[in-house]
C-alpha cells in the first residue's frame, strides 16, 4: 500500500512540476539559511565542552564596584591559585594561565610575530584534553625554559625536522625555550588560542605576585567529584575577604567592611568553562567572545526562515486544493477512506520535504565559502557530521511534512465527494482564505520585523563608529612591535616626523592601562580611576581638547608627579580650580599635581560607559601611533616601513590603523546586520514565491468570473485591484503586529551600550512601505497578466 501512496506521490509531483519547484525551492532557501544558522550556533554554544572535565572546570572573576566605576574582570590576583589549594577543600586541582600578545618568537635563522605565546602551569594537560603528537604530558612542562609547539608551528618554525630539544627564543626578554613537546592542534572552539605553549615557572619572576594586581593572570579550578557545588559556591568568595581587607587597608586605609559599606564591593566568583565564550562583558579576557543574546537572535532568525518556507508550503498546498477536488472526490466515492488520502498526501509533503532537504545540503556545501564570507560565519563541511546537526537534518524532514504539509493533507481529505461531483470545486470558502491570509500576514510580519532590526542595528553600529569619541581618530596608525627598536625608539620617532607626510607620532599604552583610586589629598572618599601612560606629543596626535590648563612639556615627560585628567576625573575627586592642586594617586602612594584637564575621551567600544581617565607623562610604553597625512597615507606608510627597515630590525613592519582596532568591537553586531539582511532577503524571496503561487491560483479559479467582469465592461485595472486587495490588507495587518515586536526587541538590543542612537519613526515606515511595494509588485505582475487574458479564453465552453 505505502508504496502505491509513494508511486502516486511522485506521478503528481511530476504532473504539476512548476507547482512543485515552487514549494521545494522556498523550502530549499529556508533550510539553507536554517542549516547554516543552526551549525554556527551549535559550534558557538558548544566551546569548550570537548574537554572531559568541562563540567567541573571554573575560571576565576572578579567584580569590583568602587563608587560610580565597575569592572568585572575575567583575570586574578597572582597569589589567588596558592590560596585556593591550601585553604579552599572542595578545590581538586588549579592551573594558572599568562598570555603575551603579539611577541617574536625566533630559531635563530628566522623570526615570527606569534598574536598569543601561552605560558601555563605543568598540570595544563589534566586540566585540557590536548592531544599530544610527541611528549609525555606530565613532565613536558614541569621545568622553566621548556615550550610545546602545536604541529603547525613545529613545521613553521623547523619544516620536517623534529623539533624535540631544539631551541626557540621568544619574547622580548629573548627567553631560551627548549622544545618538549608537540599537540596535535587547537580545536577553533576552545577559547584558548595558541601556537606556543610554554611553561609558567618561565615567567614567573615578570607576574606580580601581590594581592590586589590583576596582571593578566588567569586562575582556573577543578572542583572535586560530588561535592556541594551550592556550598563551595559560597566558600569561594568567603575565604578571600581577609586578603582583600588587608590590601584595601595597605592602600587607603580603611576596612573591607568601610568599603563596602559605601555602596563598594569586590565579589569574586566562579565561571563556568563552557560560558566563558559566552560572556561578553568582562575586561581583559583572553579571545573574542560573543554575546548569548546575539546567539538566540540569530538561533531565532534561523528558525523563522524556516518557519516562513513551511508557511509558504503551507500556503502553496492551500490554494491547489480546487486543482484537486475532483480527485479526491473520485477516490472516496471509489471507496478510499479519509486517512488514507490523508497519508496520499502526507507522502507527497514528505518526498517534497525530503528532496528539499537534500538540495538544501547540497547546496550549502556549494554556497559555504560565499556564506561564510558574507556573514562572518566560520563553518566547515565536517561541522555536518556532528551528531546533533546529523539528528536535526535526519528528522527535519519528517518535522518539516507533518507541519508544512499536515493542515493541506487533513484539510484536502475532508471534501465532501458529493458537493465535488455536483460541480464545486472545493469547500475553501471563507474560512479557508482567512488561514491563507493570516499565514500571508505572519510571512510579512517576520519580513518587516527583520527589515527594522537590520536597519537599527546596522544605524547603531554606523552612530558608535561615527560618534565623537572625544579625539581624532581619522589618519592614525599604530606601529606594532616597536619594542624591537630597543635603544632606537626615540631615534626611530624622531626620524619618522621628518617626513612631510607624517603630523605628529606618540608612545603611549592607549589600549592598555589600568585602574586605581585618585582622591584628594588627606581625603578618605576616593574614587576608581582608569590610567594612561604617555609622552608629551599625545595631546597634539590624537588631537584631544585641553579646556583648562596645558599638557606636559619635555621636561615634565620625562619624570615627576604630574597628571592631566578628564572633565569627568575632575568633576568626581570634587575640588574647585583643581588646575594647580595635588591629587592622591594610590598606586604608589604618591601625591601628584595637576596642570591641565582635557575633554573626556573614549578608548574603547561604546558599549562600556566613558571611565574618568587621569593621563600620566611616560614615554617608556611600546605603542607608537602616528597621525599622517589623509592624502599621502599610502606614502607616509612606505615611509614608516623604509625607516624601520634601515635599523635591521629582526621582525618585518607591521602596522594597524587606530580606528579598525576600535571597530573589532561591533564584530559581532555587524554580523549580526549581515545575517539578518539575508535572513530580510531570504523571507522576501520565499514569501513572494508563495505570493506568486496564491495569485496564480487565485486567477485560474476566477477567470470565469474575470472574463465575466470583461465582457460587462471591468477594466484590466479594475481587476487588478479585485484580485490584489485581499493581498495587500494581509500585509497592513502584518505592519500593525511587527511595529511593536520590533520595538520590543531592538529597545532591549541597545541596552548593551552606553551610547544609543533613537528608535527613528521612518525605519518602521520604510519597513512596511517596502513590504508593501515588494507585495504589490509580487501580485500586480500575476493580476496584471490574469487581467489581460483574453475573455473568450475562460467563456467558450459555457
Amino acid at each position: 500500500m505505502y508504496k502505491y501512496f509513494f508511486k502516486m506521490a511522485f506521478r503528481n509531483l511530476s504532473k504539476t512540476l512548476g507547482h512543485s519547484i515552487l514549494n521545494i525551492g522556498g523550502l530549499v532557501a529556508g533550510i539553507i539559511a536554517f542549516i547554516a544558522i543552526t551549525l554556527h550556533v551549535y559550534s558557538e554554544f558548544n566551546y569548550d565542552n570537548f574537554h572531559r572535565n568541562a563540567d567541573r572546570i571554573y575560571r576565576c572573576c572578579t567584580d569590583l564596584k568602587y563608587n560610580t566605576a565597575e569592572n568585572k574582570m575575567a583575570d586574578s590576583n597572582g597569589p589567588l591559585a596558592e590560596a585556593i589549594m591550601n585553604e579552599l577543600p572542595g578545590a581538586e586541582s588549579v592551573l594558572r594561565i599568562y598570555f603575551r600578545n603579539n611577541e617574536m618568537a625566533s630559531n635563530q635563522s628566522q623570526s615570527f610575530i606569534e598574536e598569543n605565546i601561552m605560558f601555563a602551569d605543568s598540570n595544563f594537560f589534566d586540566f585540557f584534553d590536548y592531544e599530544l603528537e610527541v611528549g609525555n604530558k606530565q613532565n613536558v612542562l614541569n621545568k622553566p625554559n621548556s615550550i610545546v609547539l602545536t604541529a603547525t608551528a613545529a613545521k613553521k618554525y623547523f619544516g620536517e625536522e623534529s623539533p624535540i630539544g631544539k631551541t626557540l627564543i621568544i619574547c622580548d626578554e629573548k627567553i631560551a625555550c627548549e622544545v618538549t613537546g608537540i599537540i596535535k592542534g587547537v580545536s577553533k572552539n576552545s577559547h584558548l588560542q595558541f601556537e606556543l605553549l610554554a611553561s609558567f615557572k618561565t615567567i614567573e619572576q615578570y607576574t606580580y605576585p601581590n594581592w590586589g594586581n590583576w596582571n593578566g593572570t588567569y586562575t582556573y579550578l577543578t572542583v572535586k567529584p560530588n561535592i556541594d557545588f551550592d556550598i563551595f559556591k559560597k566558600q569561594y568568595p568567603e575565604f578571600q575577604r581577609k586578603y582583600y581587607s588587608q590590601m584595601i587597608n595597605d592602600a587607603m586605609g580603611f576596612t573591607l567592611d568601610d568599603f563596602e559599606a559605601g555602596g563598594n564591593h569586590i565579589t569574586p566568583y566562579l565561571q563556568p568553562l563552557s560560558k566563558i565564550h559566552l560572556t561578553s562583558d568582562l575586561g581583559n579576557d583572553i579571545n573574542n567572545t560573543t554575546n548569548s543574546k546575539l546567539l538566540l537572535m540569530l538561533a531565532l532568525t534561523g528558525l523563522l526562515i524556516l518557519l516562513v518556507a513551511c508557511i509558504n508550503f503551507t500556503n502553496l498546498s492551500i490554494a491547489r486544493a480546487s486543482h484537486r477536488a475532483k480527485e479526491i472526490g473520485v477516490k472516496k466515492v471509489s471507496g478510499s477512506k479519509r486517512g488514507n488520502i490523508a497519508i496520499q498526501l502526507l507522502s507527497e509533503s514528505f518526498i517534497q520535504c525530503i528532496l528539499a532537504v537534500l538540495f538544501a545540503i547540497a547546496l550549502f556545501a556549494i554556497l559555504m565559502p560565499i556564506l561564510n564570507k558574507f556573514t562572518g560565519f566560520n563553518t566547515e563541511i565536517s561541522d555536518l557530521k556532528s551528531l546533533v546537526i546529523i539528528l536535526i537534518l535526519t528528522v527535519l524532514p519528517f518535522i518539516l511534512s507533518i507541519f508544512a504539509g499536515g493542515y493541506p493533507a487533513f484539510y484536502l481529505s475532508s471534501f465532501s465527494p458529493v458537493k465535488i461531483l455536483n460541480g464545486a470545486k472545493s469547500q475553501q470558502g471563507k474560512g479557508k482564505t482567512w488561514v491563507r491570509g493570516a499565514l500571508v500576514s505572519f510571512q510579512f510580519t517576520t519580513f518587516i520585523i527583520l527589515i527594522i532590526s537590520a536597519i537599527f542595528i546596522n544605524k547603531q553600529v554606523h552612530f558608535v563608529k561615527h560618534h565623537s569619541t572625544g579625539y581624532n581618530q581619522q589618519n592614525l596608525i599604530v606601529i606594532n612591535n616597536t619594542n624591537q627598536l630597543s635603544d632606537n625608539k626615540d631615534f626611530f620617532k624622531n626620524e619618522l616626523e621628518k617626513s612631510p607626510y607624517i603630523m605628529s607620532s606618540s608612545y603611549n599604552d592607549f589600549f592598555g592601562g589600568g585602574g586605581n583610586p585618585f582622591s584628594q589629598i588627606d581625603s578618605d572618599q576616593s574614587y576608581l580611576m582608569q590610567r594612561l601612560s604617555t609622552d608629551k606629543d599625545f595631546a597634539e596626535t590624537f588631537d584631544i581638547k585641553i579646556v583648562d590648563g596645558r599638557y606636559f612639556n619635555e621636561t615634565e615627560e620625562k619624570g615627576g608627579n604630574y597628571v592631566i585628567i578628564s572633565e569627568t576625573a575632575a568633576k568626581l575627586i570634587g575640588l574647585e580650580n583643581v588646575v594647580g592642586k595635588y591629587i592622591r594617586d594610590y598606586n604608589g602612594p604618591t601625591d601628584r599635581k595637576v596642570i591641565g584637564i582635557f575633554k573626556d575621551i573614549q578608548r574603547y567600544s561604546f558599549k562600556l560607559k566613558q571611565d574618568p581617565l587621569v593621563i600620566i607623562p611616560n614615554n617608556g610604553y611600546n605603542d607608537l601611533v602616528v597621525r599622517v597625512s589623509s592624502e599621502k597615507s599610502h606614502l607616509a606608510i612606505n615611509t614608516m616601513k623604509a625607516k624601520w627597515e634601515s635599523l635591521n630590525v629582526a621582525i618585518p613592519f607591521d602596522y594597524t590603523f587606530l580606528d579598525d582596532r576600535m571597530n573589532k568591537s561591533y564584530s559581532n553586531d555587524e554580523q549580526l546586520v549581515s545575517v539578518l539582511t539575508s535572513a530580510c532577503i531570504l523571507a522576501i524571496i520565499i514569501a513572494c514565491i508563495g505570493l506568486i503561487g496564491l495569485v496564480t491560483f487565485s486567477a485560474n479559479a476566477r477567470q470565469k468570473e474575470i472574463g465575466i467582469r470583461k465582457v460587462n465592461g471591468a477594466k484590466e485595472f479594475e481587476i487588478m485591484q479585485l484580485l490584489n486587495g485581499d493581498y495587500m490588507q494581509w500585509v497592513l495587518i502584518a505592519f500593525i503586529l511587527a511595529c511593536p515586536i520590533a520595538w520590543i526587541i531592538m529597545n532591549k538590543w541597545l541596552e548593551n551600550y552606553a551610547v544609543k542612537t533613537s528608535l527613528s519613526w521612518w525605519v518602521f515606515v520604510l519597513a512596511g512601505g517596502a513590504a508593501l511595494f515588494i507585495a504589490i509588485a509580487t501580485v500586480s505582475w500575476i493580476s496584471f497578466k490574469a487581467a489581460r487574458k483574453n475573455p473568450i479564453e475562460a467563456l467558450r465552453y459555457e
